[in-house]
C-alpha cells in the first residue's frame, strides 16, 4: 500500500475503534467519516496512545485488519493526521485476518 503523509489519519471513535484511513468526506450532520483504504488497529504495541501511533506508527507485531475499499464511522472523537514516517510503518504491517 503506497502512503502519503497528508493523505492518511489515525481515527479513534466513540464506540468502534481506532482506524489508519484516507478521508473521504465528513459528515457534520451525521457526525461521521466516510473512510477510504481503512484499517482497523485491534490491537497495537510499540506506542502509548493515538497520538503516538500518529506520530511515529507501531510495531510489525500489532494487529491490523486488511483493508476496506469504504466505509462510515460516527461519532469520531479524535482525528490525527499520520507523519509520514508513522503512515509508512503502519501500512508495512501485514494484514491481520482468519
Amino acid at each position: 500500500m503506497a502512503t502519503a503523509s497528508s493523505d492518511y489519519y489515525i481515527i479513534r471513535t466513540d464506540r468502534a475503534g481506532v482506524f489508519f484511513a484516507r478521508i473521504k468526506s465528513r459528515r457534520p450532520r451525521h457526525n461521521s467519516l466516510v473512510l477510504a483504504d481503512a484499517r482497523k488497529i485491534w490491537r497495537w504495541s510499540g506506542a502509548n496512545s493515538v497520538e503516538d501511533i500518529a506520530v511515529a506508527g507501531i510495531s510489525a507485531s500489532s494487529r491490523v485488519t486488511r483493508a476496506v475499499p469504504e466505509m462510515e464511522v460516527y461519532e469520531p472523537c479524535q482525528v490525527i493526521r499520520c507523519t509520514e514516517a508513522a503512515a509508512a510503518r503502519i501500512a508495512a504491517i501485514e494484514e491481520w485476518h482468519a
